[in-house]
């Protein structure tokens, strides 16, 4: 293996590194275009896959890397790709699928197309090789990953399967639910963890993505912990793969797990979402109970203990259906003056919505939350709960 390719979103190529760093993995950590490159022995390859794919927040896939090219067009691509001897990757009997991200070729211009291309070119090169071709699955046995940006491909085998977005304790949902990698990262940014010392509430809590993404991280519970339980890895395939290492890992990171010291607390008006957050978070045993919910709207609403952090992802207009957007969010910027604090708030929304809120902001993140240009908006409420009642 040429080394490790850790898949991202746009825009977290540094605070994945950074996470990687703080995983206590050694070689050298590249942020890269969509993800991070390590390079390392080969005699820890293993270990931080298995670490990366359990543990990682941010993460949404590892790739052990196979080979790199220049790749110009998609004779490279196709020609470039078919010189690797795939029958010592993948075993006779196992089912194939190709994932490919490709940036900035004039001659492929989606996805569907790079991957037929490459698919092709490994079955041709096994079809040569032992005069038969492995079939196509939808639930491979290998995917092979791809990515080309800057005329130079990257190609290797992905050790996740699914997404490591998919923690599977979604069981119900709601309508445009925030992605868990993004919710991760959202509270990496508002300083949500074992070291808070203090409540945190969303009195949008939808299906509980926010809330249940903070107490995984207030818990340091690994972010993999329900996959983990379910075998929900390719890794699992891997000629180098070993169970006992695999367990030693998964081991060292569940002692780290804790009960949590400080309370959530979640609202809605949707009682579906009420509903969706608890189910939620009751994939989690030893999280049961750990939120408060309320199902009521927020301005209705008082904490029954003052939040040092309020998060929330309000609805946008943009993908749901709201025409009273405006008003909604001079609602939340009079709940966060006067009913959160001392602390902080945090919105994610768009540009034009935050003007609604009525409060001058500390810090703007640049967001992209499923295609739309969002802010996450950091708003200190250090007076405003003590001079309401005062008041």
């Amino acid at each position: 293996w040429k080394g490790i390719f850790v898949a991202c979103q746009k825009g977290l190529e540094g605070p994945l590194a950074e996470e990687i760093n703080r995983m206590g993995i050694n070689g050298t950590i590249t942020p890269k275009f969509r993800g991070v490159q390590i390079q390392q022995d080969q005699k820890h390859l293993m270990e931080s896959v298995y670490r990366i794919n359990y543990t990682s927040r941010l993460a949404m896939r590892v790739v052990l890397q196979i080979d790199s090219f220049p790749c110009r067009d998609k004779e490279d691509l196709y020609r470039l790709t078919k010189r690797i001897s795939w029958s010592e990757l993948i075993p006779k009997e196992a089912t194939l699928a190709v994932d490919s991200i490709i940036h900035g070729m004039e001659d492929i211009n989606n996805t569907m197309y790079a991957n037929m291309l490459i698919k092709d070119a490994i079955v041709d090169r096994i079809r040569a090789e032992r005069g038969s071709r492995p079939n196509i699955s939808n639930r491979p046995d290998v995917k092979v990953s791809v990515l080309v940006h800057e005329s130079m491909a990257n190609i290797g085998l992905d050790t996740s399967g699914a997404p490591l977005a998919m923690r599977r304790y979604r069981t119900q949902s709601t309508t445009a639910p925030l992605q868990e990698t993004t919710a991760a990262y959202l509270l990496q940014l508002a300083g949500v963890d074992e070291h808070l010392g203090g409540p945190v509430l969303d009195p949008c809590c939808g299906s509980g993505t926010l809330l249940i993404e903070a107490a995984l991280r207030m818990s340091r519970t690994p972010s993999g912990y329900l996959r983990g339980l379910r075998h929900e890895y390719s890794f699992f395939a891997l000629p180098e793969f070993s169970l006992d290492d695999w367990y030693q890992i998964q081991h060292q990171e569940n002692s780290k797990m804790g009960i949590l010291s400080q309370p959530l607390l979640g609202v809605d008006v949707d009682p579906l979402a009420c509903q969706a957050t608890l189910a939620n978070l009751n994939n989690y045993p030893h999280l049961r109970g750990a939120i408060r919910i309320d199902n009521m709207a927020f301005q209705e609403y008082t904490p029954p203990v003052p939040p040092k952090v309020m998060i929330t992802n309000p609805p946008y207009g943009d993908r749901l259906q709201d025409q009273n957007m405006g008003s909604l969010y001079k609602d939340l910027g009079d709940f966060l003056k006067w009913k959160v604090g001392p602390g902080t708030g945090y919105i994610l929304t768009t540009p034009a919505l935050s003007k609604a809120i009525g409060l001058k902001s500390r810090k703007r993140h640049i967001v992209d939350n499923g295609g739309i240009d969002c802010r996450w908006i950091e708003i200190p409420t250090w007076n405003s709960r003590k001079e309401h009642s005062e008041g």
